[in-house]
C-alpha cells in the first residue's frame, strides 16, 4: 500500500521556508534546507541527506520538508517511522507539483 503525505506538510513547510528565505538566499544559495514542519527547526547543507541526518539526530520524529534554497524544483518530504519500527519512506516531487 502506498504511503500518503499528510496534507499539512507542504503548506507548513512553505510557510516556514518563506520566513527563512531572505536570510538563507543571501548565505546558502543552492544548498538544501530541510525543515521539521512541526517544530520549525531546520538544517542546511550542500547535500540534502546530510542536512536531513543532522536534523533527525536532534529530532528523530521530525516530519520534514526539504527544498533547494533559491530554486523551485527540488522538494522532499520525510515521514517518521511508523509504529512497529517500519522504516520511513521519502517522497520527492517537483515544486510545481505541490
Amino acid at each position: 500500500m502506498p504511503h500518503r503525505i499528510p496534507d499539512d506538510i507542504v503548506p507548513k513547510g512553505k510557510a516556514i521556508y518563506e520566513g527563512l528565505r531572505a536570510q538563507l538566499e543571501q548565505t546558502d544559495w543552492g544548498k538544501f534546507a530541510v525543515i521539521d514542519v512541526y517544530s520549525g527547526d531546520h538544517e542546511v547543507d550542500t547535500r540534502d541527506a546530510e542536512a536531513t541526518a543532522r536534523l533527525l539526530s536532534r529530532r528523530p520524529d521530525a516530519m520534514t520538508y526539504g527544498i533547494r534554497i533559491g530554486d523551485t524544483v527540488a522538494v522532499r518530504f520525510r515521514r517518521p517511522p511508523l509504529l512497529g519500527g517500519e522504516a520511513a519512506v521519502d517522497d520527492q516531487l517537483d515544486a510545481g507539483d505541490v
